[in-house]
C-alpha cells in the first residue's frame, strides 16, 4: 500500500510541476480525449477475456465438472 501512495504522490507532484511550467490550458482534442477515456476499460476487458478460459480445475469441483458431488452444509455427517 505504501508503494501505491508513493506513486500517487509522485504523479501529483509531477502534475503540479507541469502546471507551473505550462500555465496555459491544453487544447481539447476530441480523439485524444476518447483515447484517454476508453483505453483503460478496453485494456481491462482484453485482460479479462484473455484469462476467461483458464478457470482452475479445483474451482470447477471434483472431477473438473460443476456438479453436486461435493460437500454441502446440509450433509448428514455432523461435526462435533
Amino acid at each position: 500500500m505504501l508503494l501505491g501512495w508513493t506513486v500517487a504522490f509522485l504523479i501529483s507532484a509531477l502534475l503540479v510541476s507541469a502546471g507551473r511550467h505550462w500555465p496555459d490550458p491544453l487544447p481539447v482534442v476530441a480523439w485524444q480525449v476518447w483515447v484517454l477515456v476508453l483505453t483503460p476499460p478496453l485494456l481491462m476487458g482484453a485482460w479479462i477475456a484473455s484469462r476467461w478460459g483458464r478457470v482452475p480445475a479445483v474451482a470447477a469441483g471434483p472431477g473438473g465438472e460443476d456438479g453436486d458431488e461435493g460437500q454441502s452444509c446440509n450433509s448428514s455427517h455432523a461435526q462435533d
